[in-house]
C-alpha cells in the first residue's frame, strides 16, 4: 500500500510498525508507572499502521526545537476502514486539558509525518477517533458499547463517549482490554 511504502521510505522503523490480520495489539506506557493495555482487533482481515514512540522521535530527531511540543502515545491507522485512532494512555483520571492537548497534538504529529512522507492530506477524509485509556489495575470489567453519557447517569461504565467543545468525538475507556469495534456511536 502507498502509505506503508511512504513510511518505509521516509520514517525510521523505530517509530512505527505494520500489523496485518492480527487479532490484538499491545500498547504500553514506559514512563512513570509502567503498564500494558491490549487492544482487540475484531476483524478477520485488518491492516493497521501503528505509530509510537513519538516522545523519543521528537527528542532525538527534532533537534531544531527549543521546546518539545505535546504528543500522544499511539496513532493507529486502519488502512482498510480508513480510521485514525489517536490514543493517550493514562494511569490517572482523564479529566484535564493536558489530555485534550495531547490528543490534538497526536493529529498534528500524524500530519507532520505524512508531510515527511510526501503524503500531505492522505488521511484528510478519514474518520478520526480520539481515545483516552485509563489503565485500571483493578479487576477487569467487560467492555460495553459506547454511548452518550446522560447528566443523571450514575452508572459506572468502562467506556464513555463524549463530544468536546469543538464537536470532536472522544472515547474514554477504563481497563486493560479495549475492543476497537466498541468505538462506535
Amino acid at each position: 500500500m502507498e502509505l506503508i511504502r511512504g513510511f518505509e521510505n521516509y520514517i525510521k522503523s523505530d517509530f512505527y510498525y505494520f500489523s496485518e490480520n492480527q487479532n490484538w495489539l499491545e500498547l504500553s506506557e514506559e514512563k512513570g508507572k509502567q503498564y500494558k493495555v491490549v487492544v482487540k482487533v475484531d476483524k478477520e482481515i485488518s491492516k493497521l499502521l501503528v505509530i509510537h514512540n513519538l516522545e523519543i522521535l521528537k527528542k532525538e530527531n527534532a533537534l531544531y526545537l527549543k521546546q518539545h511540543p505535546k504528543d500522544c502515545d499511539y496513532i493507529i491507522l486502519d488502512l482498510i476502514d480508513k480510521i485514525v485512532y489517536v490514543i493517550e494512555l493514562k494511569d490517572t483520571e482523564i479529566s484535564n486539558s493536558s489530555f485534550m492537548k495531547q490528543l490534538k497534538a497526536g493529529e498534528y504529529w500524524l500530519d507532520h509525518l505524512l508531510f515527511c512522507c510526501q503524503m500531505v492530506g492522505y488521511t484528510e477524509d478519514w474518520d478520526v477517533k480520539r481515545v483516552g485509556i485509563r489503565y485500571d489495575s483493578g479487576r477487569p470489567k467487560k467492555a460495553r458499547r459506547a454511548r452518550i453519557a446522560e447528566p443523571d447517569d450514575n452508572i459506572l461504565t468502562t467506556l464513555k463517549y463524549i463530544k468536546d467543545v469543538g464537536g470532536h468525538d472522544i472515547y474514554l475507556f477504563r481497563g486493560k482490554e479495549l475492543h476497537l469495534s466498541s468505538l462506535t456511536h
